[in-house]
């Protein structure tokens, strides 16, 4: 898993994919941004495989608002998928909404159940 913020370079929109955006959002105590609880994240979509994105037989493609359960350092975290994310189109990545640069948590494995 990576992290992604507003003007890190790649991401200049305070809105996801889904059309819910930062002010939809809420931060919790790690600068992750959260929505019902829940961290919201970047991934494989459906949606970008109608923009030019092959599809890789056997990989995981979601749609937004798919609920999932990852685990960052031991610890259970419930999460959905509010954005779509370029690279994780070709890698089995998943990519954090954080608030700021200080809140990323660099290239860290997690599991997804």
């Amino acid at each position: 898993m990576t992290a992604y913020w507003t003007g890190d370079g790649y991401e200049s929109s305070t809105c996801t994919g889904s059309g819910k955006c930062a002010k939809d959002f809420q931060v919790n105590e790690k600068g992750w941004y959260t929505y019902n609880g829940r961290l919201v994240l970047a991934g494989a979509t459906t949606y970008l495989l109608k923009y030019g994105y092959s599809k890789i037989e056997g990989k995981k493609y979601f749609k937004y608002g798919d609920n999932l359960t990852i685990t960052i350092n031991g610890v259970d975290y419930p999460a959905t998928i509010w954005d779509s994310c370029g690279a994780c189109m070709k890698s089995n990545t998943l990519d954090l909404f954080v608030s700021n640069s200080h809140s990323s948590v660099g290239k860290i494995k997690v599991s997804i159940k």
